[in-house]
């Protein structure tokens, strides 16, 4: 079932949520009211912990169903009635109980007589960890505001633990019997889960964390206890947080959203966003290195058996190595406010860059096509100072200069039968004057629009096409008609002169046993590398040639591919994380030579930090998603700069930073809306394009920050041009 659901707060103060629960509220009233004993609120509700200037409330607010038709004329007006709000202080005595396998919380009613209590029966799926969490952190909450300051540990916490819960007697449905209160008082927080089944592949000590947004810190759950890495059936695995006779956390090792693993804190840090957009970050901390390396080494096995289903032991002990070298995560820093790296530390800003230019200009093309259509594609100009954001069947054009201008906007698009193009994939093509198009139904044909003119030819392929590039790194700034191209297991090049199909027939290769391809790149000497759905990269001197190097599989799907012009590094964007990897250098090219059995090239896993990944995750709610990144670029220009974005965030890397395995390496940026495509301009690292779902912008790479709890959280202040 789907829901809506919306917090109303003080105009005042905009409120964070640090704890959701699913459940159903209700009104218990003492022996002496002359009302009701017994009254259900809201039989649909959410209980949330709210974070406001004012300090912390609980909100128990009524879930309606999408589509809800409200009697009264103004809706929010009518959800805003739906909800109750309560300050949390000790006062309340929140308490806790157990019914029916059921989690109760329960706070006195400052409104009611002494004896009444609303009770909130919680959902019986929810894990106990986020349960946990919630008394944790409404406790701390009790704490900071009877003393004014954060407690030192969980001991202090400890005057909040209201055990003399006043046992109300109603069951958790209303037809049933009523509970001896014995009975539920024995009951009372602990609910033992048992073990789950299944084959122990290790087994380390640690002590479990979670992140406490209000104060931007992982604070304990339970210490003494021990985390375990369990298969439960083929190439399906488990991850389990167990005391001495409970499991306090599990986790199916898909649902792990943005692991990493922090070799500095010698922990493991995962995100869990739950069915009701609950936003949880747990840490494990371990007690030595080595028992941190071997969790870490059976989890990334776990993971490449999990996403290859396949047995690790098939693989020959060189990929082994690479693979574990890929796959493990680098030393990272996490971020503290009082100890920043200045922007200096990152690069020389020129002083035209001083004034952090940052110009969003609002294109939404006609009211038709906003209604239906976001900013979805970028193509940034190499040879003629444009920029191109594609959004439904039309093409926005910018130019770009000191300051970013709307030009014009190329409506309508078309292919030659009439039929409406809606494109999927875009590049520029012969000296900025053309533009090549995949509508989006149309997989098996190109689309070649001559940009000044309008005009649209058709290319037929006969085969559905994954992606397409230049033949060369920078055959766009010339007029060079072919372009490459990969199909499902297919490399070819297109020439638009040959008539029927447009693919050279001799200059086609075809792989039969090998993962999907994804998508192509090449470099300035015309070498091809190819990405893959299980995150195989080949690589290939010639079209049509057979490949010189392939790349073991990660497992994960590339979603974008990039290479330096020198072809001296390719880097592969996954989704939570980008892979940087030398595949030439004065010793070996991988693209015209096999790369020694006995070795293979060094990759340099990019990813953000733990910290950060955990803030950012619990203020959006969602997972780190990244766009396919790039490299500066130009004529003589060499790489310096890394460009991507996910969710909201504009990332950017110093590559000469990550080559010296600098634990500080990135800045970043928030939107108000979500990224969709970014770039450098063509010639400089200093200044990217920036689209937003309705907004093209400028932006200089000295406005972007360092990570800290203010960049992650606050909203820009942007300059808009309409």
């Amino acid at each position: 079932m789907n829901f809506i659901k919306k917090f109303w707060g003080a105009e005042s103060a905009p409120e964070t949520e640090l704890a959701s629960i699913p459940g159903a509220l209700n009104l218990v009233r003492g022996p002496n009211s002359p009302k009701s004993s017994f009254e259900c609120i809201y039989p649909d509700a959410e209980l949330s912990l709210m974070e406001a200037d004012g300090g912390h409330r609980l909100v128990a607010h009524q879930v309606f169903e999408e589509g809800a038709v409200f009697d009264d004329e103004d809706p929010e007006l009518c959800e805003l009635e739906n909800q109750r709000l309560f300050l949390v202080d000790e006062f309340l005595k929140i308490a806790y109980s157990a019914r029916d396998s059921a989690t109760v919380i329960s706070w006195r009613d400052p409104d009611g007589d002494d004896e009444d209590r609303f009770e909130f029966v919680c959902e019986k799926n929810v894990p106990a960890g986020i349960l946990d969490m919630f008394d944790i952190t409404a406790r701390r909450a009790q704490y900071e505001r009877k003393y004014g300051k954060p407690p030192a540990s969980n001991a202090d916490l400890e005057e909040f633990n209201f055990d003399e819960v006043i046992d109300t007697g109603v069951p958790l449905h209303a037809s049933e019997e009523r509970k001896d209160k014995e009975e539920q008082k024995g009951s009372e927080k602990q609910v033992v889960h048992p073990f789950t089944d299944g084959k122990s592949l290790v087994e380390k000590e640690c002590t479990l964390y979670f992140y406490d947004a209000s104060t931007n810190t992982f604070v304990i759950q339970e210490s003494n206890v021990k985390v375990v890495l369990l298969e439960t059936d083929k190439f399906e695995f488990w991850i389990e947080v167990r005391s001495h006779d409970s499991a306090i956390l599990g986790v199916d090792l898909r649902d792990a959203v943005t692991p990493v693993f922090s070799h500095e804190s010698v922990s493991f840090i995962f995100n869990l966003l739950l069915e009701n957009k609950t936003a949880v970050s747990y840490l494990i901390r371990f007690a030595e290195e080595e028992d941190l390396a071997a969790f870490e080494q059976a989890y990334n096995i776990a993971t490449w058996e999990f996403q290859n289903k396949a047995s690790w032991k098939t693989l020959s002990e060189v990929d082994h190595n690479y693979l574990l070298k890929t796959m493990r995560s680098e030393d990272v820093v996490m971020f503290d406010d009082d100890d920043h790296c200045s922007e200096e530390d990152f690069e020389e800003v020129d002083e035209e860059d001083d004034d952090e230019l940052e110009v969003l200009t609002e294109w939404r093309g006609d009211k038709q096509t906003h209604n239906f259509y976001r900013n979805s594609q970028l193509e940034v100009g190499n040879v003629i100072n444009r920029s191109y954001v594609v959004r439904g069947d039309k093409v926005g054009v910018f130019k770009n200069g000191d300051d970013m201008e709307y030009y014009t906007t190329i409506s309508n698009m078309e292919a030659p039968d009439g039929t409406k193009l809606v494109p999927s994939s875009v590049m520029l093509h012969e000296e900025d004057r053309a533009m090549i198009l995949q509508d989006r139904d149309n997989p098996e044909k190109l689309f070649h629009m001559d940009i000044e003119y309008g005009k649209v030819d058709e290319w037929d392929l006969c085969r559905p096409v994954v992606d397409f590039a230049p033949v060369s790194k920078h055959a766009q700034t010339t007029n060079e008609k072919t372009l490459f191209g990969v199909a499902s297991r297919n490399m070819f090049r297109m020439d638009p002169r040959l008539s029927g199909s447009k693919v050279v027939a001799d200059e086609e290769k075809q792989l039969t046993s090998v993962s999907p391809f994804t998508t192509i790149a090449t470099t300035e000497h015309g070498y091809v590398a190819v990405g893959s759905v299980n995150g195989e990269i080949r690589l290939v001197d010639k079209i049509g040639k057979r490949t010189k190097t392939t790349l073991p599989s990660m497992g994960d799907k590339i979603l974008g591919l990039t290479v330096s012009a020198n072809g001296r590094w390719v880097l592969a964007t996954f989704k939570t994380y980008l892979l940087l990897i030398e595949v030439a250098n004065e010793t070996n090219n991988g693209y015209t030579h096999s790369w020694p059995k006995d070795s293979k090239p060094k990759p340099r896993r990019l990813q953000i930090s733990p910290e950060n990944t955990a803030y950012m995750f619990q203020n959006t709610r969602e997972p780190i998603s990244f766009t396919p990144a790039h490299f500066n670029s130009g004529f003589g220009v060499e790489e310096q700069s890394i460009v991507t974005s996910t969710g909201p965030y504009v990332v950017t890397w110093s590559l000469p930073k990550v080559l010296k395995n600098d634990p500080s390496p990135y800045l970043i940026k928030r939107y108000d809306s979500n990224v969709t495509a970014n770039n450098f301009m063509f010639g400089t690292d200093k200044r990217l394009i920036v689209t937003l779902a309705d907004d093209v912008g400028m932006l200089s790479k000295s406005a972007l920050r360092e990570p800290n709890r203010d960049t992650l959280l606050d909203l820009p202040s942007t300059k808009r041009k309409s």
